[in-house]
Order: C-alpha cells, then sequence, then structure tokens
C-alpha cells in the first residue's frame, strides 16, 4: 500500500484517474488502541531501566578491572586440589557424581566440570604419548 509522506503533500504517485476526479479520497485517521497507548507511556520507563542496567553493567565491569589492577581475582576461588582429587577417589570407589559432590560439599555441575575436564586432559595426555 502506497501512503503518502508524514505531511500529505506529496501525491505524486496517485493516479491519474484520481486526479481527473473520478475517484473520491479518503485517508482515515490512524488511531492507536488503548493497549498500545499503554504501551507507550511504559516505553519511556522502560528506556530508562535499560540505561540503568549498562550503568550498573559498566561499574560493575570496571570494578573488576579496578580489582585486577590491585592484584585480586574477582570471583569464586577455584577449587583444591585436595578436593579434586577426593571427587576422582570417591567415583573410582563406586559412587555416584552426585553422592560424591553431596558427601565433599560441591555443586553438582562443579563436579561434572571437574570430571570433563579430568577425562580431556587424560585423552590429551594419551595422545601425546602415543606420538
Amino acid at each position: 500500500m502506497v501512503r503518502p509522506n508524514s505531511i500529505g503533500d506529496d501525491l505524486s504517485w496517485e493516479p491519474k484517474s484520481l486526479k481527473a476526479g473520478h475517484v473520491g479520497r479518503y485517508f482515515h485517521p490512524q488511531t492507536i488502541p488503548m493497549s498500545d497507548q499503554k504501551i507507550n507511556l511504559a516505553m519511556p520507563f522502560g528506556a530508562i531501566a535499560h540505561f540503568e542496567r549498562r550503568l550498573i553493567s559498566e561499574r560493575t565491569k570496571d570494578g573488576m578491572i579496578n580489582a585486577r589492577k590491585q592484584g585480586r581475582t574477582p570471583g569464586r576461588p577455584p577449587l583444591q586440589p585436595e578436593t579434586i582429587s577426593a571427587l576422582q577417589d570417591l567415583i573410582e570407589a563406586g559412587k555416584s557424581v552426585s553422592q560424591a559432590a553431596k558427601h565433599l560439599g560441591i555443586g553438582r555441575s562443579t563436579a561434572y566440570k571437574i570430571i570433563s575436564k579430568a577425562s580431556q586432559e587424560q585423552t590429551f595426555t594419551e595422545s601425546s604419548a602415543l606420538e
């Protein structure tokens, strides 16, 4: 559908039959449904919230950079090597990953990550030994 520009004075696209007066023209004013009006009123608040989230994110990143400059490592501390070896021993002894993780007080997903990393390192060392 062809629409005139926002001012409505550019009707160069209009067919000759319309210009000759054989057909009348009517531009229906576009109305905004009530639900859209509520959304439009809420949009400035959403924009402000988005701006605030970006500010918080930037401040967090800046804080992490400053912490690294001061020699601190943000985030959780790494697991102790004793915990990792205890996890491997419990699994080799026949406990499930969930049981071993619960026994050691670590998360199940963390236990699976440790096992996955250990198996990848073992595969890497085996493949390098074969060469």
